[in-house]
């Protein structure tokens, strides 16, 4: 078999290519990891100051929800039903820091079973709006809703 000429050169550029966008998704999800850490820590404070005996309870639920994001993190796509198992995890211990002042719901319809997504993706906008939402003037509520719809093919 005779090597084309620029072959070896084109395919060493596709790999550096395919090597830049990993280690911009490796920087992205390096992050998001801080960020995410450093925000339920807080969360966590807060509460304990109002709710200690809520304490132990959530200490569990921020391990499990690091564990979740360590382990997923790693890989590029998990199930669905996982994410949202995470995302409800991360509802729920929202929902003890806000308590009276903020009226949250979490709704779902369709199913997520044998249905993958890139990790922590959905996140981000569950997050945002536990960050900007409640208020302490007025009442404020924070409706998380996901609709699936459709199914992948075969």
């Amino acid at each position: 078999m005779v090597p084309v000429p620029g072959a070896t050169l084109q395919t060493s550029e596709l790999r550096n290519s395919l090597l830049l966008k990993e280690k911009e998704l490796q920087y992205l999800q390096s992050q998001l990891n801080p960020h995410f850490f450093f925000n339920t820590l807080n969360n966590l404070y807060g509460v304990s100051l109002r709710y200690p005996n809520k304490t132990p309870e959530l200490i569990l639920s921020i391990s499990e929800l690091m564990r979740y994001q360590l382990e997923s993190s790693r890989k590029q796509l998990v199930p669905l039903e996982d994410e949202l198992q995470f995302i409800r995890n991360y509802v729920h211990l929202e929902r003890a820091r806000v308590r009276q002042r903020c009226q949250v719901t979490f709704k779902k319809k369709g199913h997520e079973k044998d249905l993958l997504i890139t990790p922590l993706i959905l996140i981000a906008f569950v997050e945002n709006a536990f960050k900007y939402a409640p208020s302490s003037m007025s009442a404020s509520y924070i409706k998380v809703e996901l609709e699936i719809k459709g199914r992948p093919c075969c």
